[in-house]
């Protein structure tokens, strides 16, 4: 569930649940920690552990009354003590305790049903469906630093850190790794989408389509999925808008309903196309892959977001 993350186990029977990490992640008794602990043995604030660079961790405690342990030795207050793999951490008693488990920080973390379920963004991933890859009723996205939530019935908007969150009538709360934290190195480039011109060709009964995004380096092609003619057709209507002289703020919005009643799919297969689409163009190592297909949630309007003049339609 969290290959490759960082995470905190609880070991005795009472603590069953596994928390992945964020760069910064708070412990303590007060209702704004990452990891709350209803124990009166531990302090409001109690300490923290820290993604740092090189793939290590350390473990801090915040000056608390009754402590923190590494494999049953108590730290020393304000000191920065680097874990390794499968380390065995206590806080304010050791009668209950928590393994840790290498890996990198998560992005973002996401608890659902009361934070009875925990869902984990890897580092470099921009986009989180919600409930899920099959259901996407909504979604998280990444803008530069940011995360946006998109979702019916308002439009985007920001995340704060912590915040809580209702998306098709699940109650959610975020929380985000620090912007100024480091995070594990990656090799993948990722290049701006806005710097990528979008090629789609269609054959002439349109049951074919081949698609493109071309930058500087040369041609990163999409895979040929149902979702390529929702593309077809969204460029089209951002085109037509474009030549009656619609401002490029407006060309090209269409409302969801009418996108899928051209379709011939309901709103749900509508909005797996959406996810399918953004995810795939993600994989092929873009920033910002969500604004490949824009949204306005409030209205339930969507458009393709390449420009017209980035847009090329051809017939193969």
């Amino acid at each position: 569930m969290f290959d490759g993350l960082a995470t905190i186990r609880g070991s005795a029977s009472t603590l069953t649940a596994v928390r992945p990490l964020l760069s910064t992640f708070r412990v303590g008794r007060a209702v704004d920690r990452h990891l709350i602990i209803d124990d009166s043995r531990v302090s409001q604030d109690h300490g923290f552990l820290r993604f740092m660079r090189d793939k290590v961790w350390v473990v801090r405690d915040l000056a608390s009354k009754n402590g923190t342990f590494v494999n049953g030795r108590r730290i020393e207050a304000g000191s920065d003590i680097v874990l390794a793999d499968q380390d065995v951490i206590c806080f304010g008693s050791t009668s209950s305790s928590w393994i840790f488990t290498a890996g990198s920080p998560s992005e973002v973390v996401i608890s659902s049903s009361g934070g009875a379920s925990w869902r984990a963004v890897a580092p470099g991933v921009g986009l989180l469906p919600l409930p899920s890859e099959h259901e996407p009723s909504g979604s998280l996205l990444r803008r530069q630093t940011e995360w946006l939530l998109e979702a019916p019935g308002f439009e985007s908007r920001v995340l704060a850190d912590g915040q809580p969150f209702t998306v098709a009538g699940v109650e959610y709360r975020a929380w985000m790794s620090r912007a100024d934290d480091p995070t594990v190195e990656t090799d993948v480039h990722r290049v701006p989408l806005a710097s990528a011109v979008l090629y789609l060709a269609v054959s002439q009964d349109e049951e074919q389509i081949a698609a493109e995004l071309r930058v500087s380096a040369g041609a990163r092609i999409l895979p040929a999925r149902v979702y390529l003619y929702l593309l077809v057709l969204l460029a089209r209507h951002r085109l037509e808008d474009t030549a009656l002289g619609i401002s490029p703020s407006e060309a090209g919005w269409r409302y969801a309903d009418e996108i899928a009643q051209a379709l011939a799919v309901d709103q749900q297969s509508l909005n797996v196309q959406v996810y399918r689409a953004r995810s795939d163009v993600e994989k092929l190592a873009f920033q910002d892959s969500s604004s490949i297909i824009e949204r306005r949630s409030m209205t339930r309007q969507m458009r393709i977001g390449v420009p017209s003049e980035k847009l090329t339609l051809a017939r193969l």
